[in-house]
């Protein structure tokens, strides 16, 4: 199975996939930022408020997690369903959860319009990644891969 992504803002890989929550309702899709370096799937701010997340219904957690946009404080959301298109058809993926963030940031609301929601190894570790800027390749594969 391959999911193809592709080049977004910040010159990043990113790849689109059905964010579900069946708890709220929520069937959306989101652009996630290919992050090997976050160990876990976050929805951003921008992206909470697009799908509508309200985030008194959530557990928030007493340490917040740290990043590109600072310290944020950060909820659970549990039971998601993320799926991809494929080229063998829809890819779903079940996730035990993912950190919703809230940020306060000193330059104003603007800028946290620009922080992407992150896919993090908690899914990718499950995957291969192949990231190709030269031929514009963004690929994740359950495939095995040698070199």
């Amino acid at each position: 199975m391959k999911i193809r992504g592709y080049w977004g803002r910040f010159d990043a890989p990113f790849v689109k996939a059905q964010f579900a929550c069946k708890k709220f309702g929520i069937n959306e899709i989101v652009d996630f930022m290919v992050d090997l370096g976050a160990s876990c799937t976050i929805i951003s701010d921008k992206d909470a408020q697009a799908l509508g997340i309200d985030y008194a219904s959530l557990q928030k957690l007493r340490k917040g997690v740290s990043g590109i946009g600072g310290q944020a404080k950060t909820y659970l959301l549990e039971e998601i369903e993320l799926y991809f298109k494929s080229d063998l058809g829809l890819h779903r993926a079940n996730m035990d959860h993912v950190f919703v963030i809230k940020q306060a940031h000193k330059r104003g609301p603007e800028v946290l319009k620009l922080i992407p929601s992150i896919l993090g190894r908690d899914f990718l570790n499950q995957m291969a990644l192949l990231v190709d800027k030269r031929n514009n390749l963004v690929l994740i594969t359950d495939e095995v891969l040698t070199v």
